[in-house]
């Protein structure tokens, strides 16, 4: 129940981190950390350090900020990519993992098929940027083939928060070189829960500020 209590509370401190409070510390009109498009993407990385989803608080609002988070911040850093305006690869790939694992958890659990439009064109990003930086950064590779293994069988999954068993062992033996490369631990959780033998409880995990 401790994950579930600390999610409400975590709400409203994700309200007070959307674009409109970091836009005001933005300059307009230029590029780097300052830029109002790279305030916009910590912001809502912020937000996914904050709203973890979980099974205990999945149709709650805690849930909705994390999807509504993790589109944005695919979708935000392609737009960077673009531009050409690239951090350091193995951070770049780290978080942009967790906002689409986070997208695609939510979507497994709550079996939203087909698609909500913003979901799939956030999963399309965060799969272009994990293809693109795989021949920047060599560990690139293991986060951008588990990623496809979600994004393919995910819209595939005919069971309600259950993949395909074939997807499940697949998935398995690519975790372990992820985990190894660096992965936040609440990302590992979700990985191991939707890789579980179909049936399972899964694994909760006490959420920590």
């Amino acid at each position: 129940m401790r994950s579930h209590h600390i999610g409400i509370f975590q709400c409203p401190i994700c309200h007070t981190t959307s674009n409109a409070e970091f836009s005001h510390d933005s300059l307009a009109n230029t590029e780097g950390y300052q830029s109002p498009l790279w305030l916009g993407l910590i912001s809502q990385l912020s937000r996914l350090l904050l709203c973890r989803p979980s099974r205990l608080n999945i149709n709650t609002e805690v849930s909705d900020v994390a999807l509504q988070a993790g589109c944005a911040a695919c979708t935000g850093f392609r737009a960077l990519q673009k531009k050409r305006q690239i951090a350091q690869p193995w951070l770049v790939v780290i978080t942009q993992f967790q906002a689409g694992v986070t997208i695609l958890y939510i979507i497994l659990t709550r079996r939203t098929i087909p698609l909500p439009k913003e979901a799939d064109l956030a999963i399309r990003d965060c799969t272009s940027v994990l293809a693109i930086l795989a021949d920047r950064w060599q560990n690139a590779e293991h986060y951008r083939d588990c990623f496809e293994v979600l994004a393919r069988a995910i819209p595939r999954s005919e069971r309600v928060g259950a993949l395909e068993a074939e997807a499940r062992r697949e998935l398995r033996g690519l975790m372990g070189k992820v985990v190894e490369a660096g992965v936040h631990r609440h990302v590992e959780t979700m990985l191991w829960e939707m890789a579980g033998r179909e049936g399972d409880v899964g694994v909760e995990m006490e959420m920590e500020i």
